[in-house]
């Protein structure tokens, strides 16, 4: 039997590993088919399975992380939707 797999799709929340390998919180706030071109200040995503997200820290603080790319590996930059 296959397993669903879920797409990726804004307001979605997605656990993202840190380039530490701690797990958090985030949520999607971009993908390839809201971000198309892109600017300085956003972008372009470069792949289907990347994603813009806000990361929410345990500190309190909230941070972007863009073009991050989806694996369920637990690999750091890399996040898995929930």
């Amino acid at each position: 039997m296959a397993l669903k797999t879920k797409s990726i799709k804004l307001g979605r929340r997605v656990q993202y590993v840190d380039s530490n390998g701690f797990k958090k919180l985030g949520l999607i706030n971009g993908t390839a088919d809201t971000i198309q071109g892109g600017d300085a200040n956003v972008p372009a995503i470069t792949d289907e399975d990347r994603a813009h997200i806000k990361v929410l820290s345990p500190s309190g603080k909230d941070y972007q992380r863009h073009n991050i790319v989806r694996s369920s590996d637990g690999e750091p930059n890399t996040f898995e939707i929930l």
